[in-house]
């Protein structure tokens, strides 16, 4: 079943509404993501080292978040929290995350789907 997010490099994204019942927000990236819900984003990455870059844009190509991260948000226990935004257009959201001093990277795309 693909899901809402397309990703490519060595560091995976995944994403899930912050809205969804609980029972569903242990199943990543399945549920369609409309315009106006808020979601949040974690990586999984095995073998890189802090710190690292995002980038995430709109489908009309305005920066949402640039930020630089010390640790990776993993969705696990005791990490840190997830990376929430809301998305407000439908469309294709561009996510960007490099390891800053190292090799590892992501490329991903968030399909958005009308309300």
């Amino acid at each position: 079943m693909p899901g809402p997010i397309d990703c490519t490099g060595p560091i995976e994204a995944f994403c899930l509404q912050v809205d969804a019942p609980s029972s569903r927000r242990s199943v990543h990236s399945f549920d369609a993501i409309s315009a106006g819900d808020r979601v949040a984003l974690c990586f999984v990455a095995d073998g890189s080292s802090p710190p690292y870059s995002l980038r995430i844009r709109s489908p009309n190509g305005a920066l949402v978040i640039d930020r630089l991260l010390r640790e990776l948000p993993t969705g696990l226990p005791q990490a840190e929290p997830p990376i929430e935004f809301v998305v407000s257009n439908s469309g294709a959201y561009a996510i960007e995350l490099k390891e800053i001093r190292g090799p590892q990277w992501c490329k991903a795309t968030l399909q958005v789907t009308k309300t």
